[in-house]
C-alpha cells in the first residue's frame, strides 16, 4: 500500500483514502448515485466490488487515487487521480480523474484538481497531464478547460458508444496560467 502525502487547499484537502467497509458502502453509494454514473459511464456496483476496485488502486504503483476531504468536517467527498495504463493515449504520460460524490457545485472539484495537478506537475515532474471526459457531461468538460485543459479529439467510448473528449495539459501551460484571476 502507498503512503500518499496529505496536500491541503482551503476548502478540501486531498490525502490516503479510507480502508473501511464504512468508506465503501459511502463510495458505493456516490458510484451508484445518477449524477457520478451519468459522469463515468458504469453500471451498479456491488460492496465488494467497491472493496476489490479500492484495494487495487491501492497496490498499483502507477495509481495515486487520493480521496478528497472537506476541509471543515474531515469527512470524504470524493476522488482524483493520477494514473497510468488506464486509457490509451498516444503518448507515455499519465492519465487524470475525478469523481465527486458529494458537496457539488461549491468549487470543491477545482480545488481537489488544482491541488493534484499542482503535485503531478511540481512533485512528480509530469510533462503532461490526459484525460478523457464524455462530451455531454458538461460541468466536467467546463471544469477542465477552467484548469488549462485544451480539447485534442472526439472519439467513441469503445465500451457504450458514448462521445468522449481527448483532454491534455502540460506543464509549461499549467506554469503559465494566471491563476489569480483563474481562481
Amino acid at each position: 500500500m502507498k503512503n500518499l502525502p496529505i496536500i491541503k487547499g482551503h476548502q478540501v484537502y486531498i490525502g490516503q483514502m479510507p480502508d473501511t467497509p464504512e468508506f465503501y458502502e459511502i463510495y458505493k453509494s456516490w458510484l451508484n448515485s445518477e449524477r457520478v454514473r451519468f459522469g463515468i459511464g458504469d453500471a451498479d456496483y456491488a460492496a465488494e466490488e467497491v472493496a476489490e476496485m479500492l484495494n487495487t488502486w491501492r497496490d498499483d504503483p502507477d495509481d495515486l487515487t487520493f480521496c478528497v476531504y472537506d476541509s471543515v468536517s474531515n469527512q470524504p467527498i470524493g476522488d482524483v487521480c493520477i494514473r497510468f495504463g488506464f486509457e490509451e493515449y498516444d503518448n507515455d504520460c499519465p492519465e487524470t480523474a475525478i469523481m465527486i460524490g458529494r458537496n457539488f457545485g461549491q468549487g470543491n472539484g477545482y480545488e481537489a484538481m488544482r491541488l493534484l495537478l499542482n503535485y503531478a506537475f511540481n512533485e512528480l515532474n509530469y510533462p503532461q497531464i490526459n484525460l478523457s471526459v464524455y462530451e455531454d457531461n458538461i460541468p466536467a468538460v467546463r471544469l477542465y478547460e477552467k484548469l488549462g485543459f485544451k480539447k485534442i479529439t472526439l472519439r467513441n467510448d469503445k465500451t457504450n458508444g458514448r462521445s468522449e473528449y481527448v483532454m491534455m495539459l502540460t506543464e509549461e501551460e499549467w506554469e503559465n496560467q494566471d491563476w489569480d484571476v483563474k481562481g
